[in-house]
């Protein structure tokens, strides 16, 4: 066999393929605070996959949030949550285009400060890049 041979790839693999096996977070914009339910604050996240495109499948997510803040599925209802809900630690399923309607509450209802939102993968989801953080700011 030729050294050329043994250094090419099994098969090609296309920017397509690619795109269509890591998602990316992105936040909708925080909504007002008690805008639905008292000390909450609600935001929609959405999984894109790399071009930016919705992600246009179920896909399982991790929430994380610092505290005093739980996490709790959303008055616009988009998705279903595993586990974890009325926690800092929350495990979702999105729904079929990859959103989530996430409800941050301030459990307190005397925090006068910022309450941070991670998403990422966990057991059973797709590579994810979760470089951006939701930030809400309770008042």
């Amino acid at each position: 066999m030729a050294e050329r041979d043994a250094a090419a790839p099994v098969r090609e693999v296309s920017a397509g393929e690619i795109t269509a096996t890591i998602g990316v977070v992105a936040w909708g914009t925080p909504g007002a605070e008690g805008a639905g339910v008292a000390n909450t604050i609600e935001t929609e996240f959405q999984l894109n996959d790399t071009q930016g495109d919705a992600w246009g499948a179920l896909a399982i997510v991790r929430f994380t949030c610092t505290a005093p803040g739980t996490l709790s599925l959303g008055v616009g209802v988009l998705g279903t949550v595993i586990s974890g809900s009325g926690t800092n630690d929350m495990i979702v399923e999105t729904d079929a285009t990859g959103a989530f309607s996430l409800l941050v509450t301030d459990p307190t209802a005397a925090l006068v400060g910022d309450i941070y939102v991670m998403a990422g993968a966990t057991q059973g989801s797709v590579p994810i890049n979760a470089s951006s953080v939701l930030t809400n700011t309770f008042a």
